[in-house]
């Protein structure tokens, strides 16, 4: 476990019983509603805890508070992301019956920041910023997507250095994807 600079909190990778529905939730329901609006919940659990897909635990990072989860942070190298995708549509066919193509989100040679999350009572206390000064030391090149109608998330990843690479249209919303690079 790692101490967060500047807050009480540590960050550690994830493990499969973290409950990594409640974060990815909060960064991502609209992603899991267009997988099926009826199963959505059952889907984003079974992904979290199963191997080979954008958002399983072997690509979080669970944020710490005295032993709780109170956030959580899904990164991949962007190369890896192709093989994810198709894991992912396998699943949700096999385990759903649901047959669509996953899009590609990242940018490439990046390490994709797919979720990003932190418990309502938690924010406003510098944590989320925390994690991009962590994420910031551990990996040189970063990508997110950002929705162009999330003003705050669009002006706190300014803030922490990013800038917009270009445009594109997913799951019937504008993103913004931006890229940060280590001087």
């Amino acid at each position: 476990m790692t101490n967060l600079k500047n807050t009480k909190y540590q960050i550690r990778k994830a493990i499969k019983q973290d409950d990594g529905l409640k974060y990815i939730l909060l960064a991502a329901k609209d992603v899991l509603l267009s997988f099926s609006k009826k199963n959505y919940l059952a889907i984003g659990e079974t992904l979290f805890r199963s191997k080979k897909n954008k958002f399983s635990y072997e690509h979080a990072y669970s944020i710490i508070n005295q032993n709780e989860v109170i956030g959580m942070v899904i990164i991949y190298h962007e190369n890896t992301e192709y093989s994810d995708i198709i894991n992912q549509e396998k699943k949700l066919e096999d385990e759903f019956g649901i047959q669509m193509k996953v899009p590609k989100e990242g940018i490439e040679n990046t390490f994709y920041i797919d979720t990003i999350a932190v418990s309502p009572e938690y924010q406003g206390q510098g944590i989320a910023s925390s994690v991009f000064i962590y994420l910031k030391e551990k990996y040189k090149i970063l990508s997110l997507l950002v929705d162009k109608e999330k003003k705050i998330a669009y002006n706190m990843y300014l803030k922490q250095g990013f800038i917009i690479y270009d445009e594109i249209e997913l799951y019937e919303h504008q993103y913004y994807r931006m890229i940060y690079r280590k001087n």
